[in-house]
């Protein structure tokens, strides 16, 4: 008998759904029952649970670096998780984008609060290539250098300092403030292997 269903095995998030009521017969953890008691458990119903698992990679896309960060958004990240990554819907003859939500999905997205919290937003983290990045700018200071007519390498990176310089002045930002910045918006080597 099949007790639950996992959405996204094999990806970075997933979730997993499933009757906690069958997985307590059989293991046997019948102390559940008391916190369930506790919490309005009428000892009819089953209890389902939803779970789900964030890799690193997601975690850092969703601005969650620490346990501190997670405590302080875990509102947002539920609202995230449970109204735009996945829904559970009752199918009809209407258009996929129209069905309406499972009654028991809108419980699930409250969680017996009575507060409306903002989804947080999630940005792709782009995995770090030195080599590649290298080829990049070697490429991009070349053509510098052959648009602006430049004598020399020297020259053209004297250039391009000066200009990063001066536009980092502009916006009133520190070099490493603008690098602490972007080096959010990638995985490190250790990041990666995880």
């Amino acid at each position: 008998m099949n007790s639950g269903f996992t959405v996204g095995r094999g990806n970075p998030m997933l979730a997993r759904i499933y009757n906690k009521s069958l997985e307590i017969k059989k293991s046997g953890k019948t102390w559940f029952h008391q916190i369930w008691l506790d919490n309005g458990w009428d000892q009819q119903s089953d209890v389902w649970r939803v779970e789900f698992q964030l890799r690193r990679q997601v975690l850092k896309e969703l601005k969650i670096i620490d346990f501190e960060t997670f405590l302080s958004k875990q509102d947002e990240l539920w609202v995230y998780l449970t109204q735009q990554w996945l829904t559970i819907r009752n199918p009809s003859n209407d258009n996929v984008s129209r069905w309406k939500l499972k009654r028991k999905w809108k419980l699930i997205q409250r969680t017996g609060g009575d507060y409306t919290a903002t989804p947080l937003i999630r940005e792709t983290i782009k995995q770090g290539n030195l080599a590649r990045l290298l080829d990049q700018a070697s490429g991009l200071l070349l053509s510098l250098a052959a648009v602006g007519d430049f004598e020399s390498m020297e020259i053209t990176s004297r250039l391009l300092n000066n200009y990063c310089d001066i536009k980092l002045k502009s916006k009133n930002i520190s070099f490493d403030s603008e690098k602490n910045k972007r080096q959010n918006k990638f995985l490190s080597v250790e990041e990666v292997q995880q």
